[in-house]
């Protein structure tokens, strides 16, 4: 697969590529985001819930319950039902998590469904040596007419 940003030229150019090989992948549910991403939703998880905390510890009328059940349920895309608390802190709080988890589990549930549908073990072909290296090592079958500029850049 080559991905360009924008058609650079129109030929009937075309690549093959063999059908991936399915195996169970024990970490394909970590793929999704690079270990960066996970380290940072993990520390602003626990940012939160210190916050949270310290924003509650002043005020007793509230119940801390409902607003930590919130931030872990939103955190894991699950249902629940709460009052946001009279604190105008908290309420931001709140409310800015919920907008950056929808964002966070939408990106992430898309990212899965499409390593599930179709998972990619091959290395990305972003140059013309990649192309031309797998090409010699069989891993894809390049097919164009011998006339071509690539058939004279792809000849081993």
């Amino acid at each position: 697969m080559v991905y360009f940003s924008t058609p650079h030229t129109i030929t009937s150019l075309t690549f093959i590529t063999p059908p991936p090989i399915l195996k169970l992948d024990i970490l394909l549910a970590i793929k999704p985001f690079d270990y960066l991403v996970w380290i940072c939703f993990i520390l602003s998880f626990v940012l939160v819930l210190i916050i949270e905390k310290l924003i509650t510890h002043n005020y007793m009328e509230l119940r801390k319950v409902d607003t930590n059940w919130a931030i872990i349920c939103s955190s894991l895309r699950q249902q629940t039902s709460f009052l946001l608390p009279p604190v105008l802190p908290l309420r931001l709080m709140i409310c800015c998590w919920l907008l950056a988890c929808f964002v966070m589990t939408s990106g992430y549930s898309g990212c899965l469904y499409a390593l599930m549908a179709f998972p990619s073990n091959m290395e990305t072909i972003d140059t013309i040596t990649k192309l031309a290296i797998a090409q010699t090592n069989g891993e894809i079958q390049v097919t164009l007419t011998a006339s071509s500029i690539y058939f004279q850049s792809l000849k081993v």
